[in-house]
């Protein structure tokens, strides 16, 4: 036994099982909140991770959007044909798309649900856009502000899958800081009194 758990059985009970039961019981639960992580990060190549990571953004939107929106060179916040008729609808899905696909993939890489990463886009054609990734709806992993124009049209997929290994980089070891500070977050109630 070390001192922990001999301190742990003096304070708890008069003998080891009862304080021994104490210290499990307590063990577990911090087990409980050390989850949502199966373990450390899966390691992967530099090239798999990446087309992992282009094959979750083509999965979210479709491979003409992907090639339009992020590879090819275009005027203004959006391709012509996307923004014809709603263009902060259109921006939205420009920034939602790429950022759900990468918080798709860490998610995945975590062994966390999907949806306790939630991303959040406030559009704008006029001045800066944000996009807001948080886990667990409570925990700002990510906070970015662009010009929707300045935000894809990287010309070539090789600047793709950097700009997508980059973000994912930055978004997983966020969550591993997060997880690490904050074990077992809640979401906020907030009653209307």
């Amino acid at each position: 036994m070390n001192e922990t758990t001999r301190a742990t059985c003096a304070v708890g009970g008069t003998g080891p099982g009862e304080g021994a039961y104490r210290l499990n019981a307590r063990k577990n639960r911090t087990a409980a909140r050390r989850l949502p992580f199966k373990g450390p990060m899966k390691p992967q190549s530099d090239t798999k991770k990446a087309f992992s990571l282009l094959r979750a953004l083509i999965d979210e939107a479709d491979v003409d959007y992907v090639r339009d929106m992020y590879v090819a060179p275009h005027e203004g916040c959006v391709p012509e044909p996307y923004g014809d008729h709603d263009l902060s609808g259109a921006i939205v899905d420009k920034f939602y798309h790429w950022y759900r696909a990468v918080a798709d993939v860490v998610a995945r890489d975590a062994g966390i649900r999907r949806l306790d990463l939630s991303v959040i886009v406030q559009p704008s054609w006029e001045d800066t856009s944000a996009v807001v990734v948080m886990y667990s709806r409570r925990i700002v992993l990510m906070y970015e502000w662009m010009k929707a124009w300045r935000f894809g049209g990287l010309g070539s997929v090789a600047a793709v899958l950097k700009r997508l290994q980059r973000d994912y980089e930055y978004l997983s070891g966020e969550l591993e800081n997060a997880v690490r500070e904050y074990p077992n977050p809640r979401p906020t109630l907030v009653y209307n009194s």
